[in-house]
């Protein structure tokens, strides 16, 4: 029974879902019920010699399996000899590696096939996105892989993975990280075609343009896209597009909520303990954290914009602006605000404020 249930499984695995883009519930049942028959160790075996003779199985099986294997580079070897699509083969391959922590093997890997993971886009995309959603490189690695995106022309939410790598917390963005990630965002709306990630990059372009005095510019963009950028704010973290990529790999240890509320929240671990998914939090909590500060400065501008001179309202909004500037994304904005307060005050409001 139990290897007639085997048998029946890979006859399963090596059919196409009937709807690929819905959940498959046929491939969970029945992996339900080979786990029930204590079949689990011969299912995978018999599945992995399938996958070495060539045969191609469906997304919920190959999931599996990369959970389930010691080896993945041999998995990763095999995606690559065969040329299998990039998701979900060599992506589901690749975040298993990350979860792991074995970055040597990753990189190794990378280093082994750069000509092919350079040449073609959803492979470099991928390398790009593990990178910057887990430990797997440091910040000179990630951004020397990054450097040929412009010709890449890849997925404007793969680009966001990169921005998110940029910050240490949104308070404790620099000024050079906050240089790099204007510079970024203002080329990235120019070149790319937008998609759900994009309210991040709307914001930074709007403060380099507040950067460089080009308020015309500022507040057409504010006006053409608040309601993309209030969209993404109420938005639930977990439909961030970086989640719904990863989760779609993911059966073992998805993404949940309770990760990407607080992921800096000090845990209860031993501090040498992998922890999968944190990189991955930090990334797509600082790039929502920064679209909800950024709103509220460049609102607050836009407010001063229309504030009159002398206005009574002017030390209210100069109050408000403080505590921004305390919660990080004020300060973003901080050269432009002042020029522009200063231009609104008069002698007796400047000397009280801006002594």
């Amino acid at each position: 029974n139990r290897q007639a249930a085997i048998d029946a499984l890979m006859l399963l695995w090596l059919e196409d879902p009937e709807r690929p883009d819905a959940i498959d519930g046929a491939a969970i049942d029945a992996w339900h019920a080979i786990e029930r028959a204590g079949a689990l160790d011969d299912a995978v075996a018999a599945t992995l010699t399938r996958v070495r003779a060539g045969n191609r199985i469906r997304r919920h099986a190959f999931i599996e399996l990369t959970e389930r294997v010691s080896d993945l580079i041999e998995l990763a070897e095999l995606v690559l000899e065969y040329r299998w699509s990039a998701d979900p083969y060599l992506a589901a391959v690749l975040l298993r590696l990350a979860e792991r922590a074995q970055g040597t093997l990753f990189l190794e890997l990378v280093e082994r096939h750069r000509e092919r993971f350079e040449s073609d886009t959803a492979l470099w995309e991928l390398v790009l996105f593990v990178m910057s959603t887990s430990r797997i490189g440091d910040g000179a690695t990630i951004a020397k892989w990054f450097e040929s995106w412009v010709e890449r022309k890849p997925r404007m939410w793969m680009v966001s993975a990169y921005a998110g790598s940029l910050f240490q917390g949104v308070t404790e963005l620099d000024s050079k990280s906050l240089h790099k990630l204007v510079e970024l965002s203002t080329a990235v709306c120019e070149r790319l075609p937008w998609d759900d990630s994009a309210a991040v990059f709307v914001c930074f372009k709007m403060i380099g343009d507040l950067k460089h005095d080009r308020v015309a510019e500022f507040e057409a963009t504010l006006e053409a896209h608040r309601d993309l950028i209030t969209t993404a704010i109420q938005s639930s973290r977990l439909h961030h597009p970086i989640v719904r990529f990863a989760n779609g790999l993911k059966h073992a240890h998805p993404v949940v909520g309770a990760q990407l509320d607080e992921p800096r929240k000090r845990l209860q671990t031993a501090p040498h303990e992998t922890v999968i998914n944190r990189q991955l939090a930090y990334v797509v909590f600082d790039l929502t954290t920064a679209v909800s500060s950024m709103l509220e400065a460049l609102e607050l501008y836009g407010k001063l914009q229309r504030t009159p001179r002398g206005d009574r309202r002017l030390p209210e909004l100069a109050r408000t602006m403080d505590l921004l500037d305390r919660g990080g994304a004020g300060g973003w904005i901080r050269m432009a605000w002042f020029r522009l307060f200063r231009q609104r005050c008069t002698w007796l409001q400047r000397l009280r404020f801006l002594a």
